[in-house]
């Protein structure tokens, strides 16, 4: 009886000392985790989404003016990231092959920033903004922000896997799911690099994709990467194979005079003839000839082309008399060929243009939750 009495109380006191035990290291491990930065962006100097994308237009409209023969021209780069940021037309802004409408994206980054789900990594914004500057890419529309890895590396996402999300960049580690139309969708991790893969539901950590069952690097189609059609270059450039090669290298377009052998290799606005790139398709004067076919006004010197084939100063005041755009906040009514003030959300629209959301549905202004995305082959 004894025995069994002194068993318990050494059991009893046995237990104490365990969970003493237990608390302590538990304490200790968290000491030691707060010590060790859980928070990985402690220290990090941010900018806010505004911020970076009034810097990243800025620069990118710089470098493209860089280009002889391209849109962008010293005369007109000073328009050009308002002009970009107003464009209420889908294109790939952010991702090759995904056309988004800028102003939609922006917003919802914003909004994202502003509720503390993204930062932005101001010492990455750096490193991203020097190689923009090394483009020259003749058209700034031509550029997809976040195919240039260093670009996508500054936007850190806060939301952890398996919580609800409404863009990639908010989540950590990852992208988000938003397969079948769900909205909110939620956070998935990257595969990392070699990791086994299927393409039609995962997604590789940036500068990888998922091929042949596993994350393979890619390169990002930038002058001197290697190529075998200009699909694998970036929108700006071609690829130049020398006969008797497999393969080739992604190279910047020519300007006028330079010898070429086929249109692609020349600086847009302008054609390869008698085996020179010669000519310019953008007319950056009103009063200019055009037929939005073979001749354009340059919409980034606020031209467009009026139904009589003339290039004319985009108009910017209500009730002004429209082809197709006028400056914002206005739009070119289609029913009344006029310029009307953009409407805000919740106001009746008949066109997505007529939103300053650029989204109308079922005639009313609306602000998406998510962003549609249009894919293209």
């Amino acid at each position: 009886m004894k025995k069994t009495m002194m068993m318990n109380c050494m059991m009893m006191g046995n237990n104490k000392m365990v969970r003493k035990l237990i608390t302590f290291f538990l304490f200790a491990s968290f000491l030691l985790i707060g010590s060790c930065g859980g928070d990985d962006n402690k220290g990090m100097e941010t900018l806010p989404v505004p911020g970076f994308f009034s810097e990243y237009l800025e620069t990118l409209c710089d470098a493209s003016a860089q280009c002889n023969g391209g849109f962008i021209t010293q005369a007109n780069a000073n328009y050009c990231p308002g002009i970009m940021s107003s464009l209420s037309s889908p294109y790939e802004f952010f991702h090759r092959k995904e056309l988004v409408i800028f102003n939609q994206k922006y917003e919802a980054l914003k909004r994202a920033g502003a509720n503390q789900q993204l930062l932005i990594d101001k010492k990455q914004v750096a490193v991203c903004l020097e190689i923009i500057k090394q483009l020259e890419p003749c058209n700034p529309l031509k550029v997809s922000l976040f195919d240039i890895v260093e670009c996508q590396k500054a936007f850190i996402g806060q939301t952890l896997p398996h919580n609800p999300c409404y863009q990639d960049e908010e989540c950590a580690g990852g992208w988000c799911d938003l397969n079948g139309g769900k909205c909110p969708g939620s956070c998935v991790l990257y595969r990392e690099a070699n990791q086994a893969c299927n393409d039609r539901i995962d997604k590789c950590e940036p500068g990888y994709a998922c091929r042949g069952s596993g994350c393979s690097k890619v390169t990002q189609g930038v002058a001197g990467d290697p190529c075998s059609s200009d699909e694998h270059c970036s929108d700006y450039l071609y690829c130049r194979i020398n006969e008797g090669d497999a393969a080739g290298l992604c190279l910047k377009k020519k300007e006028a005079g330079k010898v070429c052998v086929t249109s692609e290799e020349c600086v847009i606005g302008l054609e390869c003839v008698d085996n020179k790139c010669l000519g310019t398709l953008i007319e950056n004067s009103a009063g200019g000839q055009c037929d939005n076919t073979t001749r354009f006004c340059n919409y980034f010197s606020r031209l467009e082309c009026s139904p009589a084939g003339v290039c004319q100063p985009l108009p910017n005041g209500p009730n002004q008399l429209c082809s197709t755009v006028c400056e914002p906040p206005f739009y070119c009514s289609g029913s009344q060929k006029k310029c009307i003030y953009m409407s805000e959300g919740g106001q009746q629209c008949e066109a997505n243009e007529a939103c300053k959301s650029y989204l109308c549905s079922s005639g009313i202004c609306i602000v998406p939750d998510c962003v549609p995305v249009i894919v293209v082959d």
